[in-house]
């Protein structure tokens, strides 16, 4: 556990990630709400659907400042996805000029990576870089006793109002049909005692806030009829 924190504390500190982060966030043109809380689910097809409108989204910068050894907080599984994802579109984008469109073909050929790389870094879900190797590590911990009635978790960092370092993380509550309170607080509670001390553990320099959304209000936020 030790020598995990100095990796994860140095990744933190130096935003090795962040180059990457924000040249495939760019890429992907999505418009996400500014609270991570409120950002609709990211799906294949929406992603496909707004890259045909946006044709030079693969370059040779699409997926620059990848480096593998900065992702050791992702699982063995995703790690794999993540780096197969970067090498399909690094092998399009090797043919390209710098200042040369890609063609229809060769985007087409790219897009099934691309996606892939946005399985894994899940802007809807995680809010920054920090968010994402706190946030990966955290349902990591979680797996093996993962809550029945959790559906998935958000989360962000930042400052607090007292200017303390700060992890947020939303709980969203696995219901389906109409909203039940008195069931959402009862999940919600027994989701509390396992989640809060996980982040607290992998989060000890940050002050860590855990709030809850049902899954049906979510739906509902998104105009999709739960």
């Amino acid at each position: 556990m030790d020598e995990q924190w100095i990796t994860t504390i140095n990744s933190l500190r130096q935003g090795s990630i962040a180059p990457f982060w924000m040249n495939v966030l760019a890429a992907s043109n999505l418009d996400l709400a500014p609270g991570v809380a409120d950002r609709p689910r990211i799906t294949p097809e929406g992603v496909a659907a707004r890259l045909a409108t946006k044709p030079r989204w693969l370059t040779p910068f699409t997926v620059a400042g990848f480096r593998p050894n900065e992702f050791h907080f992702l699982s063995q599984a995703e790690f794999n996805r993540l780096s197969d994802g970067v090498s399909g579109v690094q092998a399009v984008t090797s043919e390209l000029r710098p200042d040369q469109a890609a063609s229809d073909e060769q985007r087409e050929r790219a897009l099934p990576h691309f996606l892939a790389i946005l399985e894994v870094l899940e802007f809807d879900r995680y809010g920054d870089v920090p968010a994402l190797i706190l946030g990966k590590q955290i349902e990591q911990a979680l797996a093996p006793n993962w809550p029945p009635h959790l559906d998935h978790l958000r989360f962000r960092t930042g400052f607090d109002s007292t200017e303390d370092p700060a992890l947020w993380a939303w709980g969203y509550v696995a219901q389906t049909g109409e909203y039940d309170e008195t069931t959402f607080l009862e999940w919600a509670s027994d989701i509390r005692r396992v989640v809060d001390p996980i982040c607290r553990e992998f989060a000890p320099d940050r002050r860590a806030f855990l709030y809850f959304r049902s899954t049906a209000e979510q739906l509902e936020l998104e105009g999709v009829a739960a």
